[in-house]
């Protein structure tokens, strides 16, 4: 072979390697493109998922926040014609109903009836009635078409507190108890898979405690028992009873 021809031959071997590297390389290129491309979607999924979260808890929270501003107004509107108080407040685990007193243009306040109800995972409802004059219980009310409230991607659930005389507490899932109000009232949010609580928010019932319960005997209570017809006041003493005859 002439030195021309094994040039050229040279030549020919130098371009193909160089062809074979080049196509090489872009085919590395396409796989790290590629590969980010499958890392930039991934990324892009995870951080929606995240965004979503926190939108979800965030709804929670403006939930919360909201029944907790009308728990905190609760009135102590009691039904009347009872011997006993009967107060317009009705608590399950997952239903609450009470009055509030909205205030009005003319500077005065009117009750209004109030209920939260859990609607599923995610959601609760609210809707509203005034309560009528003369009502004897809170079946009496005509509730508004309710308004259904986003709840992150937790379910609602109510617990009420109640204050015993020892000074302790007792918490219960249903208040059945109608000549009394819940010292305070707690909203949880509840994992709906596992039921495990993952927030809470305790709201005070300030209504609970009126200043002449303190001394009922000589102010006004209106959780103390009214006296039956024809029976002596216990803020007022018995009939006299005449003296024993004088035995000598």
């Amino acid at each position: 072979m002439t030195r021309l021809g094994r040039g050229r031959s040279q030549a020919d071997g130098e371009a193909g390697y160089l062809l074979v590297e080049a196509l090489a390389t872009l085919t590395l290129a396409a796989l790290v493109l590629a590969g980010l491309l499958a890392l930039g979607g991934g990324l892009s999924r995870v951080a929606d998922r995240i965004a979503g979260r926190v939108e979800a808890t965030e709804a929670g929270r403006l939930a919360v926040a909201a029944m907790a501003r009308d728990i905190a107004q609760l009135s102590r509107r009691r039904f009347p014609g009872a011997q006993e108080p009967r107060f317009a407040f009705y608590g399950q685990t997952d239903r609450i109903v009470f009055v509030v007193e909205a205030p009005q243009q003319d500077g005065l306040a009117r009750p209004v009836v109030v209920a939260y109800q859990a609607d599923g995972p995610g959601a609760a409802l609210r809707a509203e009635g005034e309560l009528p004059v003369g009502a004897q219980s809170l079946d009496d009310v005509a509730l508004s078409r309710p308004h259904r409230m986003p709840f992150g991607d937790a379910e609602l659930r109510f617990a009420f507190v109640e204050r015993l005389k020892s000074g302790g507490e007792l918490i219960t899932d249903a208040w059945s108890r109608s000549d009394l109000l819940p010292a305070a009232i707690r909203i949880d949010r509840l994992d709906p898979a596992s039921k495990r609580l993952v927030g809470s928010r305790r709201v005070a019932i300030v209504a609970e405690t009126e200043p002449g319960c303190a001394a009922a005997e000589i102010a006004f209570c209106s959780t103390k028992k009214k006296p039956r017809p024809g029976a002596a006041s216990p803020d007022q003493p018995g009939p006299q009873q005449p003296d024993p005859p004088d035995r000598g």
